[in-house]
């Protein structure tokens, strides 16, 4: 880990993209993009994709990328939100893509600690646990401790009682290989389901970083606050992607 930590210091600073679909978030909107910028890690591409909003947010992702050179923004028709994160995948140039949800923030250590821990362990995928945040509530901070996993060992979470930290794109860094060209299944929900297994297949080592970095906002009207629709039996075509994905491997 030692020789690792060295090489890092004589690597030329790698970029990272951060991809942040954008849907009628004016509310939230600017304390994630904030906590982006703000990031102790500079060398960042910040992708905004404002999936077709009809509030506000569309012009304050405009006014943020012209105060920062580093944010680009992408206007495009409302396709949900694996269309708005398959339209980041498609022009990020970072060596390591991150998801943040516009509504949710990070710690500004977010991206330095989950990329030093995927160098200095030689890991495709850095996660880090998540600090739940109702409205106005302080979130609580712990130390920082990172352990290496295998792909087969976080699978094995992936699909048991710890599954709901597992499955979700958001509190992840990934090298941009990892992500490939397997995209986000679009117009349907359960998208990280379907989808963040195959990252850690293709990972096969996983940096496990153990402080919430990564802050979700519990708010009222987000999808996974509403009720039942018919649209949550989307679940059963993300189990049925990942059986073929498996007999394909």
């Amino acid at each position: 880990m030692e020789k690792a930590k060295e090489a890092r210091k004589k690597t030329p600073v790698t970029l990272v993209t951060v991809i942040v679909p954008v849907y009628n978030v004016e509310e939230y909107l600017r304390e994630c993009v904030d906590s982006i910028v703000g990031q102790t890690y500079g060398n960042l591409e910040i992708i905004l994709v404002d999936d077709g909003s009809t509030d506000a947010s569309g012009a304050i992702c405009d006014e943020y990328a012209k105060s920062d050179a580093r944010i680009r923004v992408l206007h495009k028709e409302n396709g949900g939100l694996s269309s708005a994160r398959n339209a980041g995948i498609r022009v990020a140039k970072g060596e390591y893509l991150s998801f943040i949800d516009s509504d949710d923030l990070v710690k500004n250590t977010f991206i330095e600690t989950m990329l030093n821990a995927c160098i200095d362990e030689g890991c495709g995928i850095a996660v880090c646990r998540i600090a739940n945040r109702k409205e106005g509530d302080p979130t609580g901070l712990k130390t920082l401790f990172a352990r290496v996993r295998t792909s087969k060992e976080v699978l094995d979470d992936f699909y048991g009682a710890d599954h709901n930290r597992i499955t979700v794109a958001w509190n992840k860094l990934y090298k941009r290989e990892v992500v490939g060209d397997f995209c986000f299944p679009e117009g349907r929900i359960h998208e990280d389901e379907a989808t963040v297994f195959a990252y850690i297949h293709r990972a096969k080592r996983i940096a496990w970083v153990d402080e919430p970095l990564y802050i979700y906002r519990l708010r009222e009207g987000s999808i996974t606050k509403s009720g039942f629709n018919i649209r949550r039996l989307d679940i059963l075509q993300a189990y049925e992607r990942r059986l073929q994905y498996y007999e394909e491997q």
